[in-house]
Formats: C-alpha cells, sequence, structure tokens
C-alpha cells in the first residue's frame, strides 16, 4: 500500500491519537466482519489487578495488536484465495510493486512496502527461487536491482483475477464507502507512526 507524499506536514500528536483511534475503530469493523472475537478472554481467578500489578486488561486496545490480528485475518483471505496461482499475498504485492516500477533498488523496494530488509529479502529469496524475479547488482556493486520476469509475468496475469475475488470479498463485506475510509486512515497511521 503505497503512503500519500502530499508533502503536507506530519499530524500533530492530538491529530495522530485521532488517527489511531479512527483506523482502530474500522480495524474492529473489519475484524467483526470474519466474525473475530475481539472480546477480553476470560480472566483466571489468579488474575486481580493491584497496586503491584497493573491492569492489562486495557491492552487488549493495543493499536499494534489489533493491527496484526486483522492483518492476520485479511492475509490468511488473500493466501487461501492466491494459492491456485502458487503465491501468497505478500509475494502478489511484491511482484506487483516490482512490475508497476520497473527495474527497483532493494532499499526503495523495502521503504515502499514499509518493510524491513530482512523480511523483503527473505521474499525476494522465494520469488527469486520461483523464477519470478531477478535480483542483480546495480550499477554500482553496493546496489542490488529488482526486476520481474517473464514467468513473474505470468504469474501475475494468472493471480489477478484471484486477488480480484478477494478484494471483492472484503469490498462486499466493508461496503464501499467505510473500505476507502478504512484505506485512508491506515495510509494516515502509516504516516503518524513514522513521524519522528
Amino acid at each position: 500500500m503505497a503512503v500519500s507524499t502530499t508533502g503536507k506536514s506530519p499530524p500533530s500528536r492530538d491529530g495522530r491519537a485521532r488517527v489511531i483511534v479512527d483506523t482502530l475503530y474500522y480495524v474492529y469493523i473489519l475484524l467483526n466482519v470474519f466474525r473475530l472475537n475481539l472480546g477480553i478472554p476470560k480472566l483466571s481467578q489468579a488474575y486481580a489487578p493491584s497496586s503491584e500489578m497493573p491492569d492489562y486488561r486495557c491492552c487488549m486496545d493495543c493499536t499494534g495488536f489489533n493491527l496484526r490480528k486483522a492483518t492476520r485475518a485479511v492475509s490468511q483471505l488473500y493466501d487461501e484465495m492466491l494459492r491456485p496461482a502458487g503465491i501468497r499475498g505478500t509475494q502478489y504485492s511484491l511482484l506487483v510493486a516490482v512490475h508497476m516500477s520497473g527495474p527497483i533498488t532493494v532499499t526503495q523496494l523495502a521503504e515502499n512496502a514499509v518493510m524491513d530488509r530482512t523480511t523483503l529479502s527473505r521474499n525476494l529469496e522465494l520469488l527469486e527461487n520461483q523464477g519470478l524475479i531477478d535480483v542483480a547488482s546495480g550499477e554500482d556493486r553496493r546496489t542490488r536491482m529488482v526486476t520481474i520476469t517473464d514467468e513473474g509475468r505470468v504469474v501475475l496475469l494468472k493471480a489477478y483475477p484471484l486477488w480480484e475475488q478477494a478484494q471483492s470479498r472484503i469490498r462486499e463485506a466493508m461496503g464501499e464507502d467505510r473500505l476507502q475510509i478504512l484505506m485512508r486512515s491506515l495510509s494516515d497511521l502509516i504516516e503518524a507512526s513514522q513521524a519522528r
């Protein structure tokens, strides 16, 4: 997912908090669409907040926890739908990014995907082993360039209608308006999280 680079100044602390709250609301809706239980688990009798022990129940509203939970649910759907093409959702997104950008450095691809280089390298290695991309030295040997192969384009064509089915399923369940609000909120959340 590309982050908007509108050149506007980063949101204020209150603005970032509002973005996070709004995004969590839409993540909550998305999780409910997939019938995941967001309720606080039953606490054991031994658990009781005290002056020495904080009340950790508030951690169930953790932004990171709930976003990872939503990501796992959505990733499972896309992985399942893309299985006939022989790739996973993350690999599909990377193939699309490389196809659209043309030859791109590993560093730039990591920045565009907001992905750490170790995770990206692992995914690129899988795609390279499948013959879907080439990773070669750039003009200077410190740079590595990624390009999509002809076989990668074939897999992308096969995967596209499967991706469309997954996308349609989410769009139908969420509704177009809520989905667009979620997408904007997620972009805002990325910007707020990266603001220094």
